[in-house]
């Protein structure tokens, strides 16, 4: 009886403790004092003055796209991302915003006869550069962070039928946008990266970034990943780009107009689009504009909150 007795008393002894609440000691944390963080945003697949047709292709919504609706996208962005900034600022300490520019911002119908614009290829150099002009000066009035752009070019500027491996920024006119800019915006805030390479590499903070367009990424082209999707050949491609490399902390490309994320160290994000469906795309997996935004805290170097934009 004694040994029933006992075990009985040690049940409603652990049951009235279960009842407590639990408490999670605090964090002491002094005024004023915040995690210092990155923030970083990339831009790419713009395809700002692509014309789709609504009839053509439904799935693009009752407008289509053309360069009006695509000009505005671009606005939201930047509105978007300062905004972000702002928001996380309140919660860390964030002085550098990287501002991937991943390429494919024009659409260059005359050598993708596949897509039509609304502008003849010099004048649409004109527009891309207009647009990314008034976004980074947007950046600069709205927010009080410095701006690091480093810049890769996509395959829809090329200005030759085929895909250059050698000197490819030179057959580029994607990358002649790029100069352009870093010659025009020449504020102390601003760190220009346009060095004409098809995968860069840049540290910020600790940090190693690589990014490139994607369309040249070994084990990634042609689609119909199946189960997965482009997760496995992109955690592949990162796993590479780490070993030859040397130690990246998260991998930056777009090409692919399919927001991805691979999670952990090193991180990876394919960048979405900002035309959305396309009559090309009616058969593949279709996803709303969106573009990636996402903090990296710079005690662990690993990627914190993801942040999507999306504009429309």
């Amino acid at each position: 009886g004694s040994e029933l007795e006992r075990a009985v008393g040690i049940f409603e002894a652990l049951s009235a403790g279960a009842k407590k609440p639990i408490k999670v000691p605090k964090r002491r944390q002094k005024k004023g004092e915040k995690k210092p963080h990155l923030f970083v945003a990339l831009l790419s697949d713009t395809h700002s003055s692509e014309v789709v047709d609504p009839v053509e292709c439904p799935l693009a919504g009752p407008d289509g796209h053309n360069a009006a609706i695509g000009e505005a996208r671009m606005r939201e962005y930047f509105r978007s991302v300062a905004l972000l900034w702002r928001e996380q600022s309140e919660s860390f300490e964030i002085p550098t915003i990287v501002l991937a520019l991943a390429g494919d911002f024009m659409v260059n119908s005359l050598m993708h006869d596949d897509s039509s614009s609304e502008f003849a290829p010099m004048e649409e150099v004109q527009f891309v550069f207009q647009m990314l002009r008034e976004g980074v000066e947007y950046l600069l009035e709205q927010t009080d962070a410095d701006l690091l752009i480093p810049t890769v070019f996509g395959n829809h500027g090329r200005i030759t039928p085929k895909q250059y491996h050698s000197r490819a920024a030179s057959v580029s006119a994607e990358h002649l946008v790029y100069e352009m800019l870093a010659a025009t915006i020449t504020d102390k805030r601003v760190t220009w990266d346009v060095r004409p390479q098809i995968i860069k590499t840049l540290e910020v903070e600790g940090v190693k970034i690589l990014l490139t367009h994607g369309d040249r990424t070994s084990g990634m082209g042609g689609g119909g990943f199946g189960v997965g999707g482009l997760t496995i050949p992109f955690r592949k491609a990162i796993s590479r780009w780490n070993a030859n490399e040397g130690g990246i902390g998260v991998a930056l490309i777009g090409h692919f107009h399919t927001p991805t994320v691979v999670s952990g160290h090193p991180a990876g994000f394919i960048n979405g689009s900002l035309v959305g469906a396309t009559p090309y795309s009616q058969g593949m997996e279709i996803h709303r504009p969106q573009q990636w935004c996402f903090l990296v805290d710079l005690e662990r170097l690993e990627v914190g909150r993801i942040l999507p934009v999306w504009v429309d």
